[in-house]
């Protein structure tokens, strides 16, 4: 069963850098397609980005074209761009925290338009506890 944690963790980032993030976002701030990691085309990836060990996935093919950090770039999430001309730019994925404040915003809206079955979301505010603390 997807619960809302998995759903978040997969939408966002739980750290700075990002080096859990398995996401599928696939384009970066400007809107450049990602590159997938296994390739080498148009651009040929660094040694440590060649290492599988440094995926969350497991390996630069699970990976796919999926921003990643796989160097541990402090700056946060990023990858090698399809445009010939552009070797790699910053993805643009939000802190988990962030995305479970504008959740919680959306849950009060809810239940303060007249809803007010809170117990159909307290299991849902509990599990995001767990990525703001």
């Amino acid at each position: 069963m997807q619960t809302f944690g998995n759903m978040l963790r997969s939408a966002c980032r739980q750290t700075e850098a990002g080096q859990e993030y398995m996401g599928t976002l696939s384009t970066t701030v400007s809107g450049k397609t990602c590159q997938a990691w296994s390739s080498n085309t148009p651009h040929v990836p660094g040694s440590t980005a060649s290492n599988d060990a440094n995926y969350p996935d497991g390996s630069r093919a699970a990976a796919q074209n999926y921003c990643r950090n796989p160097i541990n770039d402090p700056a946060g999430l990023w990858c090698y761009t399809t445009d010939p001309n552009t070797r790699w730019e910053y993805c643009d994925v939000p802190l988990c925290c962030k995305s479970a404040a504008k959740f919680v915003l959306k849950v009060m809206r809810v239940i303060h338009t007249g809803f007010r079955k809170f117990d159909r979301y307290e299991h849902v505010l509990r599990e995001m506890c767990y990525f703001c603390a």
